[in-house]
């Protein structure tokens, strides 16, 4: 299944816009889908794991939100599968450089296409978010600049 993905870049991150995130689309429904995940600490190459990089174990959504709030310049990402439609999956990613992207996927077809469509000007709003992109299965980015390469290069909309 080949899904499309909705991300927001917001260089402001507390645990209230987190925690709201997660409630808005019923992450308790749904499925942690890793217990250990990579931090990145290092902005040298992000797109390899590098000597900086740990393996950090997580219990529950408490542990991970605490990691990623606890310092600004922590790379990784959270997945979550949910068991509800249009919505298949959220992803939220600490960025290098102490933003945050949450990501939105949905199964590739035209009405999820309109829906995540109209969803990028109101999460523009509601998040005050800096930037926001829709993708086809691409990997959320680990640092605003990224983001920014990936919307120039791949998005099918958004800025």
């Amino acid at each position: 299944m080949i899904n499309y993905i909705l991300y927001i870049f917001c260089e402001k991150k507390s645990e209230k816009i987190i925690r709201d995130f997660l409630t808005k689309y019923n992450a308790d429904g749904g499925k942690l889908l890793v217990d250990e995940i990579l931090v990145r600490r290092s902005i040298e190459c992000l797109s390899q794991i590098n000597l900086h990089d740990e393996w950090v174990k997580i219990t529950d959504t408490d542990s991970w939100i605490k990691l990623g709030l606890s310092e600004q310049s922590l790379a990784f990402s959270i997945y979550y599968s949910l068991p509800t439609k249009p919505i298949n999956g959220i992803i939220i990613t600490f960025t290098i450089d102490g933003g945050i992207i949450f990501g939105i996927e949905a199964e590739e077809n035209k009405r999820n296409l309109k829906y995540l469509k109209k969803l990028l000007g109101i999460f523009k709003k509601k998040y005050t978010a800096d930037l926001t992109g829709l993708f086809v299965e691409e990997a959320p980015s680990f640092s605003k600049d990224l983001f920014i390469e990936s919307l120039n290069e791949r998005a099918i909309c958004g800025r």
